[in-house]
């Protein structure tokens, strides 16, 4: 299964609760407040006796009104306008959470340095740019764990830069080290694929263990996609199941499309469309590129009950702009199996003409000129 890259909030996220921060005994200045409102569990050179707040906890509205008055007091202390750019980052005010963690950045502040990394990676509030990105990353990787891991996945998928998957591998190390539990799916995956590494079923299964072990939905999806195609283990589709159930109570998207899936096939439970229907909308509802693809179909051939071509396009075409470059991939072979129908391959080929990337007249099947106009498609604006 696809491994995602860190999600740009996990910045925010810490690994276990904080502590309660203890008030002082003497009236609170900004300066405290701020540390006690905005401070990062992840960030190493934060206050000893600053516990940090997790995503969960943060007050970003407040945080900022307080981090910039205490900035008027200490303009040039960089750990505050690191956190004053983290509240404004979680208020999706890219500007200012630039120029505060450029700020902190240039005077050497870890933590600030991964989060240019971020907003050059993900393009939040400027240009993208992944040379960019990398070169804040590496200025953060050996101490801050989301740029460690979020090199690793560059090295590893970039359309951009080329892959080194020694250096993804060690990237990914590094970050578990630095206690970015996240980073222990990437090496899972790394293993199940071959990245770098012979593939091998059972060590990737033994990370997916170590994964799921700390919370990562990602882990228990995949343990729950081995389980139900029996790489390197007994094919058991109710074990999968409760793998996907898990990984679905973990907030992972792609377990509600693959429970869909299941019902779908009648693999390990009663064939029944109109759950399978159910648990794709979900995933749908969820943002999930492969399931808006599995309704697509369904609705393309009548599969489930209803017929209707150009919702079934609509879908198809949000699938795309709702995957990355792997997802769209995907779904276009999906598409390319040809057991879409004519009318279905017609009404896509004749929006692919209007976009601009399909030549000619529609032929009503999945030929080669619509593998390309798909692709051509998918890459627009990347």
């Amino acid at each position: 299964m696809r491994a995602s890259r860190a999600v740009p909030l996990l910045l925010c996220l810490a690994a276990v609760a904080p502590l309660p921060f203890s008030a002082p005994a003497h009236a609170e200045t900004d300066v405290e407040a701020c540390d006690r409102l905005a401070s990062n569990p992840a960030d190493p050179q934060r206050p000893a006796e600053a516990a940090g707040v997790s995503r969960e906890d943060f007050d970003a509205e407040e945080a900022l009104k307080t981090c910039t008055r205490a900035l008027a007091a200490q303009p040039t202390e960089p750990r505050l306008h690191y956190q004053a750019g983290r509240a404004a980052y979680v208020l999706e005010d890219y500007a200012t959470a630039r120029v505060e963690f450029e700020t902190a950045a240039k005077a050497g502040y870890k933590i600030a340095a991964a989060g240019m990394g971020i907003l050059y990676d993900h393009g939040f509030g400027l240009p993208r740019d992944e040379e960019k990105a990398i070169d804040f990353y590496k200025a953060a990787a050996d101490e801050i764990g989301i740029a460690s891991h979020n090199l690793a996945i560059i090295y590893r998928d970039s359309a951009e830069t080329p892959h080194d998957y020694a250096a993804s591998m060690a990237y990914f190390k590094t970050a578990i080290t630095l206690g970015y539990t996240d980073s222990l799916h990437g090496i899972g995956y790394a293993y199940e694929n071959g990245f770098g590494v012979p593939q091998d079923w059972g060590k990737a299964m033994h990370w997916y263990r170590r994964g799921a072990a700390a919370g990562i939905g990602d882990s228990m999806n995949n343990i729950g996609w081995i389980y139900q195609n029996g790489f390197g283990v007994t094919k058991d589709a109710k074990v999968a199941l409760d793998w996907y159930q898990k990984a679905v109570d973990a907030g992972n998207p792609d377990a509600v499309n693959n429970i869909g899936n299941l019902y779908e096939t009648g693999d390990g439970v009663p064939q029944d469309y109109a759950k399978a229907t159910e648990w794709y909308q979900k995933a749908v509802d969820a943002g999930n590129p492969l399931a808006m693809a599995n309704i697509a179909l369904f609705l393309a051939t009548g599969k489930g009950g209803k017929t209707d071509v150009p919702a079934a396009v609509d879908l198809f075409f949000k699938s795309l702009d709702a995957g990355d470059a792997p997802s769209d991939d995907f779904n276009r072979d999906y598409v390319m199996e040809g057991n879409w129908g004519e009318p279905f391959y017609t009404a896509l080929q004749e929006r692919l003409a209007v976009a601009g990337t399909y030549k000619g007249k529609p032929s009503g099947v999945a030929d080669d000129a619509t593998r390309d106009a798909i692709t051509a498609f998918s890459r627009q604006g990347s």
